[in-house]
């Protein structure tokens, strides 16, 4: 396990250096995709009120529907308006250290190594049981691609007729992944949306598969509901979902976790939620626990021990 987490964790500075030296192709929304869209209010269609088209590509441009909800197209990301209001207000209260060129490099060195083998053995255990082979043509929606250790790992590996959409509420997150994922020069056709997870501006019944990593548990921190109830109706009658919950084996008495927050960090919890929504656990996982994190798993205090519990399932009648 050693060798091969060495081993990743070198392809990973690679890759970086290498992204870094390539020149970077503007990634933006095509024309095709915006059938995708509808708004999250009345559900209708969009349309281009203004724009700037560069070869069937939209970069900058606004989007309104019947009810004049509108969504910006800024360098290719997708914005809700209530996200672009958010983020003049929050600006100055950015950490910029998480979006340096260095910062993947950073995160490795200065996390705990067993916190790192729970990554890598995740990564490996994802990429051998998401059903790629079944995936021509289909519409991927992964919830909270964050800094996109596991977009980065699976992109490639996903068919070049599918499309993947990642979202995040974070726009200088989003805007980061998007820069490292053009100079990765994917054959993928991606979409990158900022907006907040409960108001996706996205047709209903369109996404194929739904990548679930983490997104759920982020939402957790802040939220006593269940995320993937809010975004059932996005998701086709048979759908694939796989997706990795951060579960907590205790809590102490210091614990940053409320008491009514708790429930989502239960591994019979979130599996008896899955159930409910009609999924069926095709396969799934459960990680070594581990004691520390790295800078950004600052959610555990000492005395807490968490796991990783992966789930690949699918949709049933």
């Amino acid at each position: 396990m050693k060798h091969n987490l060495n081993n990743e964790i070198i392809e990973m500075r690679l890759k970086i250096e290498e992204d870094q030296a390539t020149r970077r192709e503007t990634m933006g929304i095509t024309i095709a995709s915006l059938e995708l869209f509808a708004c999250p209010v009345c559900q209708a269609s969009f349309e281009i009120t203004e724009g700037n088209i560069q070869q069937g590509i939209l970069v900058e441009a606004t989007l309104t529907c019947q009810c004049n909800y509108q969504l910006r197209i800024e360098d290719g990301i997708v914005y809700t308006p209530d996200i672009i209001m958010n983020t003049h207000e929050n600006k100055k209260n950015t950490d910029d250290s998480q979006y340096s060129e260095s910062f993947i490099d950073e995160y490795i060195n200065t996390t705990d190594i067993e916190y790192l083998k729970k990554i890598h053995a995740g990564l490996q255990w994802s990429s051998r049981h998401i059903p790629f082979t079944i995936l021509e043509n289909a519409i991927i929606l992964e919830l909270g691609s964050g800094h996109g250790y596991f977009m980065r790992h699976m992109l490639e590996l996903f068919p070049d007729s599918g499309t993947y959409i990642a979202v995040d509420h974070d726009p200088v997150k989003i805007k980061w992944l998007k820069k490292v994922i053009e100079r990765s020069q994917t054959r993928s056709k991606v979409i990158f949306i900022c907006a907040d997870f409960t108001k996706l501006p996205l047709k209903p019944h369109s996404a194929d598969m739904l990548l679930d990593m983490s997104g759920s548990s982020n939402y957790a921190f802040e939220h006593t509901d269940f995320l993937l109830d809010k975004i059932d109706h996005l998701l086709k009658e048979s759908a694939h979902i796989h997706g990795g919950y951060i579960v907590f084996e205790n809590f102490v008495a210091q614990s940053r976790i409320p008491t009514t927050h708790r429930k989502s960090f239960d591994i019979k919890y979130i599996q008896s939620y899955l159930k409910a929504l009609n999924y069926e656990c095709l396969d799934d996982f459960i990680s070594e626990p581990v004691e520390k994190g790295g800078p950004l798993e600052d959610y555990f205090v000492d005395g807490e021990k968490v796991r990783t519990y992966l789930y690949s399932g699918k949709k049933i009648d």
